[in-house]
């Protein structure tokens, strides 16, 4: 059987001495240190890997306000301080991508992505910072769904007027319409 670590020669085409082969993880002088790539996304901030999920021939990296995608050879970075903000606020339906950031719900395919939620805007902006990063999203049918937590409404003139509990917010993408459910006490939702 062969290893990766063989050498295979034609007989006698070689007289040198076998030569053990490893990964060059360490530099000529000092301790051993295995050293990795970095990179660093946008945005200016150190938060945590928040999505990290494959579409088409791309994978989409995400932390709360940055977006990128990595093809297996080059970064490209949407610097647009958009992000996912949920680990488990993103999912996938028919070839796109759709996530929750502070201002909306996103949605992309590999490319810059485009804002969906104009529409129940004033149900996102009302929910809680603490809703919005365990929000939970999924999809059933052709429609896509996040549980954000409990969202206040105010009335045009900037006074209270109610809170809803437990929100979670629909798209139907064959439709582009947007239905708002109460009562969905969600952490994670089945796909």
């Amino acid at each position: 059987s062969f290893l990766t670590a063989d050498e295979v020669w034609v007989s006698g085409t070689s007289n040198a001495e076998k030569q053990y082969r490893w990964m060059n993880n360490a530099t000529s002088t000092g301790p051993d240190v295995k050293q990795y790539d970095t990179f660093k996304l946008a945005g200016g901030t150190e938060d945590a890997i928040t999505m990290l999920e494959p579409v088409g021939n791309v994978l989409l990296v995400s932390n709360k306000n940055a977006f990128l995608t990595w093809n297996d050879y080059s970064l490209q970075d949407f610097d647009q301080g958009v992000g996912c903000v949920s680990p488990n606020g993103h999912t996938k339906l028919l070839g796109s991508l759709y996530f929750l950031h502070y201002s909306g719900v996103y949605s992309t395919n590999g490319s810059t992505p485009t804002l969906l939620s104009r529409k129940v805007e004033r149900y996102i902006k009302g929910a809680t910072r603490d809703g919005l990063e365990n929000a939970a999203s999924g999809h059933k049918g052709l429609s896509v769904f996040f549980a954000i937590g409990n969202s206040t409404l105010y009335k045009n003139d900037g006074s209270f007027w109610k809170t809803l509990p437990d929100v979670c917010l629909e798209y139907n993408i064959a439709d582009q319409n947007w239905f708002v459910h109460t009562n969905v006490p969600a952490k994670q939702l089945m796909t």
